[in-house]
């Protein structure tokens, strides 16, 4: 189908035959595939679980546009040209624009609440905000992802027995709706801490203890509301063995996504001594190389490392990469306990085994200097910069003018 106008706010796609249109139109992500056209791609029949659930939310976007369209039609009786010039997309009339601009965009007032905000807005504008927070998530821009939920959400509380009966029609139910905007405001708020500042992070932890509750009552075997429940220190006391459980879940259902997330999350968790004052190597070692093998099979249709905290996946890779070269040398080191992490700055300080010695980038694996093997590096290209910048000197090779390191 062809596309209207050339407004730089699009929200909603039409049907193609061909290929279903998406967000990542209008946001073209840098270094990261589309998930949903790369699935799209995917034998349905050969799905995983965790690619049904990326086709599902992003269906959930198209209703949500679709409804609003045709309520919209419905309720000031558009005609037949100017809802032909839509096309299922979210128009950029006056309407519109403010919708999206004062509504959700508009930044809120130091004492100004969701729910102040949310008072004079319509059913309309509780549709709206799905797509409006799936492109805040999907564009990094956290802050304006967990404005527009906390809007939607006081929004939906306002007057939901309404909007249940008008939602029903479609499939879709009001928990539906709720489930997909909580999840999507915990995932923007569990992405902060690697893009802002402590003191901004701590103000938001609340709302994702609380996402994290009311999901919990209502599935308490939500596997990602878990992961989050987990994340904010919910389940001090047995975590390791809801981990544990929660990974077998996940893989009897083929749902990679969060098996990858659990298992790092559970990693994670070992070393800083969730299952006693020591660790057995093998063991976590282990859990690293098939988390690891996981990814490397999810990246056929999604970047993985944008649903692991790097705070999470970074620190264990650290340790991987140390104790992998001790057991290489030693094949018995593999069978010993060693102690847990006293803190998250202990562990976190394993990340330099897996920082390129030139351009602090992390990676994995490095790639070793084959003369002295004691620095890696991400590239060739750091490797040689190095070289040239003085390790030809520091490498117990460097009495051979001509054998630099290699890749």
């Amino acid at each position: 189908m062809e596309n209207s106008g050339n407004s730089q706010n699009r929200y909603f796609a039409v049907r193609s035959v061909e290929l279903e249109a998406c967000i990542c139109h209008e946001y073209p992500r840098q270094h990261n595939k589309c998930s949903y056209h790369e699935i799209l791609k995917i034998d349905p029949d050969k799905r995983t679980k965790a690619m049904k659930a990326v086709i599902q939310s992003q269906e959930l976007a198209f209703e949500a546009g679709k409804l609003l369209l045709s309520t919209r039609a419905y309720t000031q009786e558009l005609d037949t040209k100017r809802l032909s010039k839509l096309k299922g997309r979210f128009e950029k009339s006056d309407e519109a624009v403010i919708m999206e601009k004062v509504v959700f965009e508009r930044a809120m007032e130091r004492n100004e609440t969701p729910l102040e905000r949310a008072k004079s807005l319509s059913w309309l504008h509780l549709l709206a905000a799905v797509p409006i927070l799936m492109s805040h998530v999907a564009t990094k821009d956290v802050i304006g992802a967990a404005q527009v939920a906390a809007i939607a959400l006081a929004l939906m509380q306002q007057k939901s027995r309404r909007w249940e009966t008008l939602l029903e029609p479609h499939g879709l139910s009001l928990w539906d709706y709720e489930l997909v905007v909580r999840m999507h405001q915990s995932h923007a708020i569990l992405e902060m801490p690697a893009i802002l500042p402590d003191a901004v992070v701590t103000n938001y932890a609340p709302i994702m203890k609380a996402n994290a509750e009311r999901i919990y009552s209502v599935q308490p075997t939500n596997n990602w509301n878990l992961m989050f429940c987990i994340t904010m220190g919910m389940y001090q006391g047995n975590r390791s063995q809801v981990l544990r459980e929660a990974i077998k879940v996940a893989d009897d259902d083929g749902d990679d996504s969060i098996s990858i997330c659990l298992r790092w999350t559970l990693c994670h968790a070992i070393l800083l001594g969730a299952e006693g004052p020591s660790f057995e190597l093998a063991e976590v070692l282990s859990i690293i190389t098939n988390a690891h093998a996981a990814m490397e099979v999810a990246e056929k249709w999604t970047n993985p490392k944008t649903i692991v905290p790097p705070e999470t996946y970074w620190p264990c890779l650290g340790v991987a990469a140390r104790y992998s070269a001790a057991v290489k040398k030693d094949p018995s080191f593999g069978h010993t306990r060693m102690p847990a992490y006293a803190s998250s700055a202990d562990l976190d300080s394993e990340k330099r085994h897996v920082m390129c010695a030139w351009c602090d980038e992390m990676c994995y694996p490095l790639k070793k200097c084959s003369g002295c093997q004691s620095v890696g590096y991400c590239s060739k290209k750091c490797q040689i910069k190095s070289w040239k910048a003085g390790h030809k000197q520091k490498c117990k090779l460097n009495s051979k003018p001509d054998n630099q390191c290699s890749a």
